[in-house]
C-alpha cells in the first residue's frame, strides 16, 4: 500500500507561503495596534485639555507656568513655588486629589520634583507615583526610570517666540503667573485657533545618540537674537542629534525633555510654535538653560494638539512653517513684546493667542 506524504519541495512551498502571509500580516497588526495607542493619547489629551477647562471654571483663567499667585499665597512666597508647573494645579480636576495634597505636603518639607527623598511619613516622593493619562502609548521611553520625578508627554503652549521660563511676558496660553493671565477673554485669535497642548516625545537617558524628537542638542547658540538655523544644523543626516541626549550623560536621571511633569522649567513641560511637528529641540546654553522644545512624538508623520476649545486634532510635521532663517523683530532689544503676526506660518500662528491672524484650514 502506497504511503501519500509531502515531498521537501511541497513543505518548502507551504513555509513560503506562510511566511508570505505573515509578513503582509504584521504591519496590518503594528497598524491596528499603533491606532489603538494613538486613540489612547488622543483621549489622554482631550481628558487633559477638559482638566484646564475645570480649572477655568474654578479659577476663571488657565493655570500660569510658574509663579503661580495661588502657590504663592498658599506657601507664603517660600518653598519653591515658583517652579512649579501647570500640572500641579490640574491635579484635582484630574481625579488626582490625593496626591496633589501629597505634594503640597511634600513642598512645604521644601521637597521639589528634583528632591530624591521619600515624604516624612516614609512614602515615596508624590513626584515618583505613575500618572499614566500623562503619557502616549506610543513613546518607548515613558517607563524610564526615574530617581527624580515622572514624565509626561503632554506639554503646555508657550507661544512663537523664544523665553527662558522665568520670564514674565507670553505669547501663548501658558506663561509666568506673575504679570498675566490667559482666559478664554485673551484668546482673541479664537479658542479654535489656537494650541494648548502638544505631544513632546521623552528625552532617552545616557549618552548616547538619541532620534532627534527625542533629543535635546545643547549649547546651540538658539536664543532670541539668533534664527532656527543653528538648531537645525544640530541634526545629523540619520536624523540623529550629534550630541547626545541631554538627560545629565551616564546618570540614571537629569536633563531629559519632559523628564519632569512637576517643573516649570522649559525642557520639561513647555514646547514652542517655531520649528514644526517632529523637528528637533534645542537649549542656548547647557543642560535646562533657554530650552527650546518642538511638539514631536512617536506617531508616524505627526502628532496631536489639543485646541483650547477642547478638541485634539493631528497636526502633519510638513504643516507651513514659514521661514527658519528668520530672525524676530528686534523691539528695541526685547523681542518678547513683539505683538503681531507669527513669523512661522500656520503652525506659528496657532500658538499665538492674540497675533491677529487669519484662521487656515491648512492643517
Amino acid at each position: 500500500m502506497k504511503r501519500r506524504a509531502f515531498t521537501l519541495v511541497e513543505l518548502l512551498v507551504v513555509i513560503a507561503i506562510i511566511g508570505i502571509l505573515v509578513a503582509l500580516l504584521l504591519p496590518a497588526v503594528q497598524a491596528a495596534r499603533e491606532a489603538a495607542r494613538r486613540m489612547s493619547c488622543t483621549n489622554n489629551l482631550k481628558q487633559l485639555a477638559l482638566s484646564l477647562h475645570n480649572h477655568h471654571d474654578v479659577h476663571k483663567m488657565f493655570p500660569p507656568q510658574g509663579f503661580n499667585q495661588q502657590f504663592r499665597s498658599q506657601f507664603n512666597g517660600g518653598y519653591g513655588w515658583d517652579r512649579m508647573g501647570f500640572i500641579t494645579p490640574l491635579l484635582p480636576f484630574m481625579e488626582q486629589q490625593p496626591l496633589y495634597d501629597d505634594v503640597i505636603s511634600y513642598t512645604f518639607e521644601d521637597r521639589r520634583p528634583w528632591s530624591q527623598n521619600n515624604m516624612a511619613d516614609g512614602s515615596v516622593s508624590p513626584y515618583l507615583r505613575d500618572i499614566p493619562s500623562l503619557l502616549c502609548p506610543s513613546d518607548p521611553n515613558k517607563d524610564l526610570p526615574d530617581n527624580y520625578c515622572k514624565a509626561t508627554s503632554y506639554h503646555g503652549n508657550r507661544g512663537d517666540i523664544i523665553m527662558n521660563w522665568e520670564w514674565n511676558e507670553w505669547r501663548g496660553v501658558f506663561g509666568d503667573g506673575g504679570t498675566g493671565k490667559c482666559s478664554f477673554s485673551t484668546l482673541t485669535d479664537g479658542s479654535s485657533n489656537t494650541i494648548m497642548l502638544a505631544e513632546v516625545a521623552i528625552g532617552r537617558h545616557g549618552g548616547s545618540l538619541c532620534p532627534k524628537i527625542s533629543g535635546l542638542a545643547t549649547e546651540t547658540g538658539w536664543n532670541q537674537g539668533s534664527n532656527a538655523t543653528a538648531c537645525l544644523a544640530r541634526v545629523g543626516p540619520n536624523d540623529i542629534m550629534i550630541d547626545p541626549c541631554q538627560d545629565n550623560a551616564g546618570s540614571a536621571s537629569g536633563w531629559g525633555l519632559g523628564r519632569r511633569w512637576g517643573d516649570a522649567i522649559n525642557i520639561y513641560t513647555i514646547f514652542f510654535t517655531i520649528l514644526p511637528p517632529n523637528g528637533p529641540s534645542c537649549s542656548g546654553g547647557a543642560g535646562e538653560s533657554w530650552g527650546i522644545p518642538t511638539a514631536s512624538s512617536h506617531h508616524p508623520t505627526g502628532c496631536n494638539v489639543a485646541l483650547c476649545d477642547g478638541s485634539v486634532r493631528f497636526v502633519a510635521e510638513t504643516i507651513d512653517a514659514g521661514d527658519p532663517t528668520q530672525i524676530p523683530p528686534d523691539m528695541n532689544g526685547r523681542p518678547q513684546d513683539y505683538s503681531g503676526p507669527s513669523l512661522w506660518g500656520v503652525w506659528g500662528s496657532l500658538g499665538t493667542t492674540r497675533g491677529g491672524e487669519p484662521p487656515s484650514d491648512e492643517w
